[in-house]
């Protein structure tokens, strides 16, 4: 693979720290790489949780909702019960099989990852708009 230089530059496999995924790498500072490691975080507890059965593409239902009570305690609620996880699964299950393919779980984190942004980009508004309304200090007067 050619660097911005033109010149090539070392590329290898590895086998990340933090996750249990090799990873195609061209040597740069790991540490900047923000948006890679959490893409890799998301692979990697995908995995996690597919892996405890014989099936490890999917999630199956058991997954799922261990799954969401664990690693989604607060977009789900602090104590989701399983009915209610049941209810999510049943919306993310778009091919109704009863299984939790890799696209639907991407499909679903962009949902969440999308109300997020709503909910703060509506507050940061609120909080904004709190500011803009509130009387300017008083400036000490002049003698």
């Amino acid at each position: 693979m050619l660097g911005s230089t033109g010149s090539c530059t070392t590329v290898s496999y590895f086998l990340h720290p933090k996750y249990s995924l090799f990873v195609f790498q061209e040597i740069v500072d790991m540490s900047k790489v923000v948006l890679e490691d959490a893409l890799l975080f998301l692979i990697d507890t995908f995995r996690k949780y597919a892996d405890t059965d014989s099936d490890k593409t999917t999630l199956s239902t058991k997954e799922a909702v261990r799954l969401i009570q664990t690693e989604l305690p607060i977009f789900c609620g602090q104590n989701v019960t399983e009915a209610e996880c049941l209810e999510i699964i049943d919306i993310i299950d778009t091919r109704k099989n009863g299984l939790i393919d890799f696209s639907e779980y991407i499909t679903f984190l962009h949902y969440i990852a999308k109300k997020f942004h709503q909910d703060l980009s509506a507050a940061e508004k609120k909080k904004e708009d709190a500011c803009m309304a509130s009387p300017a200090p008083a400036t000490p007067a002049e003698n």
